[in-house]
């Protein structure tokens, strides 16, 4: 009787264990708030724009931070400009590592009004 009252509980046990987090690069982080900006602004995007993104180390690390490190956190910001842009689109973000690889989560995102499509 004890055996079956032992397995539930183990298996319990193993549902509410957090997940194991799969850390990400600084480049699949600014790919993450890149996608996310330029879904919402795809009209602005048809005529000529630049861009720029860029990704810094967040919370404590312990290491030298290079394009192939991998961390469970970024701090990105994003800035575009262009033709139909007024002033330029800005955005900063947290973004996070998952339990699956390649695959991120936005934590946190902040954006002026020009990331936005423009009301006709």
């Amino acid at each position: 009787m004890r055996a079956l009252l032992a397995t539930p509980a183990a298996l319990v046990m193993l549902a509410v264990a957090p997940a194991h987090i799969v850390p990400i690069t600084s480049s699949e982080a600014a790919s993450a708030i890149t996608k996310q900006i330029h879904t919402q602004v795809t009209v602005r995007l048809r005529a000529g724009y630049r861009g720029e993104t860029q990704c810094s180390a967040q919370g404590p690390v312990q290491q030298e931070v290079s394009p192939t490190t991998q961390l469970q956190r970024w701090r990105c910001t994003l800035e575009l400009r262009g033709v139909r842009f007024p002033k330029p689109c800005k955005a900063e973000a947290n973004v996070l590592a998952t339990d699956q690889a390649h695959h991120v989560r936005i934590e946190w995102l902040t954006e002026s009004k020009y990331c936005r499509e423009p009301t006709q």
